[in-house]
């Protein structure tokens, strides 16, 4: 049994992509296509459409509590606005491991053509200066009155750290367990104390928990502890190198798709 989980996206790059639609998953699952066929080979019992969504629940939580920073391949749009003789543009997320197009808007940006000639100078930062890219660069002239604008629709590598999706599956596993017959599911019930024959225990409260970013297992609370120390504070925005990018959005999970 095989499950497609990524986002499938059919827009046609020479149009305008469109962003991820409202409602959608903000995240993909991060489990591979082997893990997602062995999880469905221990819970027979779960559909295809179960399994799905118990992995984007885990996913998504352990997203969330490493603060969104980590992410699977992802395709992006950026649209620069030109100023003056500015002819480079730095994408505004990476890794890039493939640029599907560079494209000059047309019309007030309701049309576009493809740029040919462009060259990418360093990881993530892309030129059209003739002089940059010996003068193999070729675009159209841009309409009077409108602004001059380029797209670059690329894709992005994914920066999972190591045990990222042995969390996931951990912790959809114990979701399973939960709604599976005969199963035990180990995270932390809604119980906080007990006592028999003078003996008293207390088992903490899964809120308690996720009021400190953790989960209520051990495995899973250790890898959220060390990757959240790699998350960075903040993203610094140097306007000498970002000065004429207009905006970015995301269009896909998974490598970018281009449609003739």
């Amino acid at each position: 049994m095989s499950f497609d989980r990524s986002f499938s996206s059919s827009f046609d790059v020479i149009a305008s992509p469109d962003p991820i639609p409202p409602g959608d998953p903000q995240t993909a699952c991060w489990l591979t296509e082997e893990q997602l066929d062995f999880f469905a080979s221990e819970y027979p019992d779960l559909t295809p459409e179960q399994i799905d969504a118990l992995c984007l629940e885990a996913t998504w939580v352990l997203d969330e509590l490493t603060h969104n920073y980590y992410h699977g391949e992802e395709c992006w749009s950026d649209t620069f606005s030109l100023r003056g003789d500015q002819c480079d543009f730095i994408l505004s997320h990476g890794p890039v491991t493939e640029i599907q197009s560079v494209q000059q808007m047309h019309n007030c940006d309701s049309t576009s053509t493809n740029i040919t000639g462009w060259c990418e100078i360093s990881p993530g930062k892309v030129s059209i200066c003739p002089a940059t890219c010996g003068g193999r660069v070729y675009n159209t002239p841009w309409h009077c009155g409108c602004p001059k604008r380029v797209r670059v629709v690329y894709t992005i590598g994914s920066n999972l750290p190591p045990g990222a999706r042995a969390a996931v599956y951990t912790l959809a596993t114990e979701y399973a367990n939960a709604i599976t017959e005969g199963k035990k599911c180990n995270l932390p019930e809604r119980i906080t104390s007990i006592t028999r024959q003078g003996v008293s225990w207390t088992l903490l409260d899964p809120g308690d928990f996720m009021d400190k970013g953790l989960v209520g297992i051990s495995r899973i609370d250790s890898w959220i502890s060390i990757a959240r120390r790699s998350v960075p504070k903040g993203k610094a925005i140097d306007p000498l190198r970002y000065g004429h990018w207009l905006f970015s959005k995301q269009v896909g999970y998974g490598a970018c798709e281009v449609t003739p």
